[in-house]
């Protein structure tokens, strides 16, 4: 499959899922055409949320929509988006700069 240019957030954990919507462990970047085929192809979903994050990864999400209860406080949201949106711009600074 040949990728697009277009790039799609894609959340692990469907949207409607509050309590996973905004954690940026429950993302992944992908384009126009693999998004489509992610949707299409759950056992691929699957092979591919375990080889970024991890095994078990997945069904920790799962298990998060029904354990936690969101509390809807789209502050402490924004703060945690702020935080990691920080964290990446650092880490790509520093890959940049050559130190990682």
């Amino acid at each position: 499959m040949k990728c697009s240019s277009q790039l799609h957030a894609h959340h692990i954990s469907r949207r409607r899922h509050y309590v996973n919507r905004w954690l940026p462990e429950n993302m992944l970047c992908l384009c126009a055409n693999h998004h489509r085929h992610i949707h299409d192809h759950p056992a691929d979903e699957l092979a591919l949320v375990a080889h970024v994050y991890g095994e078990g990864h997945y069904d920790m999400l799962i298990n998060r929509e029904y354990v936690i209860k969101w509390d809807k406080d789209y502050e402490a949201v924004e703060a945690r988006l702020k935080q990691a949106a920080n964290n990446t711009k650092q880490h790509t600074k520093g890959d940049q700069n050559g130190k990682h």
